[in-house]
């Protein structure tokens, strides 16, 4: 697929789901740009409290500062948390952002 293609089938979509390839990629804050909500898959957390999120290590690290109905955070191998936030995108359309670490200033130094 171009890249003209993708971008227009990222826009059309009802939400972006992190799979951990490639490596690094640009995709998800386009996705953010493009009104496409992000599910953000956590790789490690803290098992005692998972809900400490000084302790959760994701795919798109610089994002776990944003949430829903931005960002999903989903710990990965939950199939019910994994449900639960591509309805939550599905059904709550975001309007476009440019994450805060993205914008001029930051990236200026």
């Amino acid at each position: 697929m171009d890249g003209t293609t993708f971008r227009d089938a990222l826009g059309h979509s009802k939400s972006l789901v992190g799979t951990g390839q490639p490596a690094l990629s640009l995709t998800p804050y386009n996705a953010l740009c493009m009104s496409v909500p992000l599910i953000n898959s956590d790789k490690r957390w803290n098992k005692k409290d998972p809900e400490d999120e000084t302790r959760w290590v994701a795919k798109y690290e610089g994002l776990l500062n944003v949430g829903s109905p931005y960002v999903h955070h989903v710990k990965q191998g939950d199939a019910v948390e994994l449900r639960a936030a591509l309805k939550g995108a599905a059904a709550n359309p975001i309007e476009r952002i440019v994450p805060s670490p993205m914008t001029k200033r930051p990236m200026q130094g």
